[in-house]
């Protein structure tokens, strides 16, 4: 009853936007007994209604993809990457980048769905099927897709370039949320992988498992996804 009353209410989705706060570190979803504790949320959700929460969170991942297109969908997706972890982006370009630690979460907690439902029944898996558009030729799996390929891309772009030298350009905590709880720790901070290295490997790591998800739920075979 009381998870029923807190779906009607709205509190899911105030709750999918919990990771999206510029408080919570890059490495929220690593580090943290809160992001435990926020799947495990999730999951009890779901055992009360798995349908309407992958529905909302697929709408949820589609709103923070279109958030940051520009870091994987245009022209020059690598030179905002380049920019990023060199120190030389502007304010909105950053932001784009905070966005992609809530749609790594997002995404990882749709994958956990997806492998810890009963998807057996027909009627669920047909719901579960047309919400992701693996039938229709929707362009979430389409997007999902591209953005996995261009994270792949940069996760092995930045890892075979050498480290930058600038104290100021690389240090996690000048790009999504607090990195470090004290501030002077920059040269610590900078043997450890930037915050934008991270994020290209996490992503590239996030849809790989939803994409293997996928690949395992009933009747995925026959849809035109595969």
């Amino acid at each position: 009853m009381i998870c029923k009353d807190f779906l009607e209410q709205g509190g899911l989705k105030l709750l999918l936007q919990v990771t999206d706060l510029p408080c919570l570190p890059v490495r929220f979803i690593d580090l943290t007994d809160i992001a435990h504790a926020l799947s495990h949320l999730f999951r009890t959700i779901g055992e009360n209604d798995h349908v309407k929460l992958v529905n909302q969170m697929i709408e949820s991942i589609t709103s923070a993809m279109d958030a940051c297109r520009p870091l994987w969908h245009g022209p020059s997706p690598h030179s905002q990457w380049l920019s990023l972890e060199n120190g030389g982006a502007d304010e909105f370009l950053r932001e784009q980048l905070g966005r992609l630690k809530g749609l790594s979460t997002r995404i990882s907690n749709l994958s956990e769905m997806l492998i810890g439902q009963p998807w057996s029944h027909a009627r669920p898996t047909t719901n579960l099927f047309q919400a992701l558009g693996m039938a229709t030729g929707s362009e979430f799996i389409f997007d999902l897709a591209l953005l996995h390929r261009n994270c792949f891309f940069e996760h092995a772009a930045l890892s075979s370039s050498s480290p930058p030298h600038s104290p100021t350009s690389a240090a996690p905590s000048t790009l999504i949320g607090t990195e470090e709880p004290n501030v002077a720790t920059n040269t610590k901070a900078m043997q450890r992988e930037s915050g934008v290295r991270f994020m290209a490997r996490r992503m590239h790591a996030v849809l790989a498992k939803f994409f293997k998800c996928e690949c395992t739920l009933p009747g995925a075979a026959h849809s035109q996804l595969l």
